[in-house]
């Protein structure tokens, strides 16, 4: 008999856990698998397979799946009320380079509403004479994937134009892939006309 035991150790951060015991168990589900495939050919070494499979304790697969939702909920959570809670207008770009995300300040700063800006709509508060310029130059960081940093001017809803220095940063995942998330950026005000 073949007994495979899976516990996650106990030093590891809770979604580390959950997400290295799912993955553990999908190894060891496939390797399971292939076993069993064998033994049912009528491979001579393999009589009976058996797998267990103890993820944090014994829990199963769907409660690893469900404190990896909770703790990304959470974490959702928790950076939607840094956001609003900040004073620096903050945004958050897709790996296009489309704005997902401005925060209230972001918004206070331009005098416009999300739907205004989200996409490419945050290109038209750029002052008219400076726009070509920057929406080159951001699209140039979009593809060769690098940071933008840039002062230039925005035009508010009322007409008047602050100029902002607007740093962005690209977001990559975990090792091995480190596959681009998306970008996280600052707008800071330097001066208001």
């Amino acid at each position: 008999m073949l007994s495979i035991v899976a516990e996650a150790s106990p030093i590891i951060d809770e979604a580390t856990r959950s997400v290295g015991s799912f993955l553990i168990e999908l190894a060891l589900v496939a390797i399971a698998a292939i076993v069993g495939v064998i033994a049912r050919k009528g491979h001579k070494l393999v009589q009976k397979v058996h797998a267990q499979l103890v993820p944090n304790g014994g829990s199963s697969v769907r409660d690893s799946l469900d404190r990896i939702e909770d703790r990304l909920s959470f974490a959702d959570a928790r950076a939607k009320v840094l956001l609003g809670a900040s004073n620096v207008a903050l945004l958050e770009a897709d790996p296009d380079g489309l704005l997902v995300t401005a925060s209230p300040a972001f918004l206070a700063l331009t005098g416009r509403v999300s739907d205004d800006l989200l996409g490419n709509g945050w290109m038209e508060t750029v002052n008219s004479n400076e726009r070509p310029d920057v929406v080159v130059d951001w699209r140039s960081a979009i593809e060769h994937r690098r940071a933008f940093d840039r002062t230039f001017g925005v035009t508010r809803l009322d007409g008047s134009i602050v100029r902002v220095r607007v740093r962005c940063k690209p977001v990559h995942g975990s090792e091995p892939r480190k596959k681009l998330i998306g970008y996280l950026g600052t707008l800071i005000p330097v001066e208001t006309h």
